[in-house]
């Protein structure tokens, strides 16, 4: 990629006044952060008996920065709007990672230098008895109003879906959100 700048003096003093383009300026190009679609994760592993522990692998590369959360979140009555109460995680990309990546989080893990947000984020814990989790893009904000996020993955474990929504358990999304 070639970047080029022309700058030109004008006005009623333009030339009282010189301009020299410096030379020897670097600038770094970086790729956006990659946009996610629903499939581009997979769970490869997940364990509710302590410590908790998940695997995910990507199957689509991802560049540096971009940043993928978790949730032990469902959904609630209505199946279009989140639960609140448990929690997030999220995990930055530091590097560009390839397609068959597997990022694993274990609970109390040292996290310095591996993207991940947190080694014990507030009420992010599985339950042995069941539980969902869900990994999306967008903002954990907005988690409850789903507006600006992306599903791209879920699971449910030790329980049916069920028609109540509850810590344990989660309706299935609406497909109106995928």
């Amino acid at each position: 990629i070639v970047v080029t700048s022309t700058s030109n003096i004008i006005g009623a003093d333009a030339t009282n006044y010189f301009l020299t383009q410096p030379t020897g300026l670097t600038a770094n190009i970086n790729a956006a952060p990659t946009t996610l679609l629903a499939g581009d994760v997979a769970v490869v592993a997940i364990n509710s008996t302590n410590p908790d522990k998940f695997s995910i692998i990507l199957l689509k590369a991802i560049t540096s920065g971009t940043a993928i959360n978790f949730t032990d979140n469902g959904f609630t009555g209505t199946d279009t709007t989140g639960r609140t109460g448990e929690g997030f995680l999220t995990y930055t990309a530091n590097a560009d990672l390839p397609i068959g990546t597997i990022l694993t989080w274990t609970n109390g893990m040292t996290i310095t230098g591996t993207g991940w947000s947190s080694n014990n984020p507030g009420s992010f814990a599985f339950s042995g008895s069941g539980d969902q989790m869900f990994i999306f893009q967008g903002a954990t904000a907005n988690w409850v109003s789903q507006s600006g996020i992306t599903l791209v993955y879920g699971l449910n474990y030790g329980g049916a879906l069920s028609a109540t929504s509850g810590a344990g358990n989660t309706l299935q999304p609406n497909t109106s959100i995928l």
